[in-house]
């Protein structure tokens, strides 16, 4: 079973603002510039910083849907934009809908690559070169491998201590 789609961009942020206001705790930043707190969970977005955050989303999302519907040549813009508002599939609605190409095992995966028709043989050897991304407990080679136990993690410290900055987001996590 596989979870797939989220075809999308967010900007997670929250807004303390008025919380902090009932308990008499006042924002004191000082910066160089009205957008450089922008995102701040202790100062209201004004619509201004809305717009330019909503503008960077929106071109991050362009750059997103470009990416998947060069994946995708046999689906117009048309028939592939309504399908990504960001809702998740399960493999199987994503095979009939044409995002993906083949649902099964990852035993399975490997002999309907060699027969898919854009397959180029490595020299000296037939099988594909395949790659995978696990999280464990050793040694850390690449970000996708990365694992924090939450359990270990001071979470008021987590949310608020490290940086009050907005961050961009393709992922999705249930």
């Amino acid at each position: 079973t596989s979870v797939t789609g989220s075809i999308g961009v967010v900007l997670q942020g929250f807004n303390v603002k008025d919380g902090l206001d009932k308990i008499g705790v006042k924002d004191q930043s000082i910066t160089s510039g009205s957008n450089k707190a922008i995102g701040s969970p202790f100062q209201e977005l004004s619509p201004e910083q809305r717009s330019i955050l909503q503008g960077i989303v929106n071109s991050m999302y362009d750059r997103f849907f470009a990416v998947v519907k060069k994946g995708r040549p046999k689906m117009t813009e048309a028939e592939l934009k309504p399908l990504c508002d960001g809702r998740i599939f399960t493999g199987v609605q994503a095979k009939k809908l044409g995002l993906i190409d083949y649902v099964g095992y990852f035993e399975e995966l490997v002999p309907e690559l060699i027969k898919h028709g854009n397959y180029v043989k490595r020299p000296n050897n037939d099988q594909p070169k395949i790659i995978t991304y696990t999280r464990g407990s050793g040694k850390v080679e690449n970000i996708y491998q990365a694992n924090i136990d939450p359990s270990k993690e001071n979470l008021l410290e987590k949310i608020v201590a490290p940086s009050s900055t907005a961050k961009f987001f393709y992922l999705w996590s249930l």
